[in-house]
């Protein structure tokens, strides 16, 4: 590869790669090692892009809002109320996300997941000491659990909370399932496993 104009290209083939492109994306905008794309293949598309917004704090929380310049009545948590809406916050210390958290680690019998932001879920997920098949699943399951807390912080913000938080382990538990039933075909799980 060759670095043409900042980007990368095929010398050989004179063209651009994807992956020339992301590694350029990657290297501009990301500061961090735990920043870089990472892309499970057992969540769909849109759960990887806001994964990825996730981790390099690009998601419109109330505190980015702000730092925007953008007026809003309050840059509270619209789940808790009890701090400023963070990425940090929102993912890992709300009292929501945190009680979400204790109910996965209890459900996939790991240790308790350190709820510091995302780049700490993340740290810890690499330094798992399980099978990659298992490491694999495990982050699709944090993928949904990020995808479900973002879908309800949304709801509450924009559709005056028509949705309980009772049932969002629940949600979780099916949706991570439907994902990797559809996606993995060769190694099948039952609901029970």
């Amino acid at each position: 590869m060759k670095k043409i104009n900042g980007y990368f290209s095929n010398q050989s083939m004179k063209e651009f790669t994807v992956k020339g492109i992301r590694d350029a994306i990657d290297e501009i905008l990301l500061t961090n090692i735990y920043g870089v794309t990472r892309w499970s293949k057992l969540v769909p598309r849109k759960v990887n892009v806001l994964v990825w917004r996730i981790l390099i704090n690009r998601i419109s929380t109330r505190i980015n809002l702000v730092n925007k310049g953008v007026d809003i009545p309050s840059s509270l948590c619209p789940l808790c109320g009890n701090s400023i809406e963070t990425c940090n916050h929102i993912f890992g210390q709300c009292a929501v996300a945190s009680r979400l958290w204790s109910l996965v680690t209890k459900w996939l019998q790991i240790a308790p997941i350190p709820l510091q932001g995302p780049i700490d879920i993340i740290i810890y997920i690499d330094n798992m000491h399980v099978s990659k098949d298992k490491k694999d699943i495990i982050e699709a399951i944090i993928y949904c659990v990020w995808w479900s807390i973002w879908k309800y912080r949304n709801e509450e913000v924009f559709n005056n909370g028509k949705n309980r938080k009772e049932f969002l382990f629940d949600l979780i538990v099916t949706q991570s399932y439907m994902w990797y039933s559809c996606r993995c075909k060769k190694k099948r799980i039952s609901w029970v496993e």
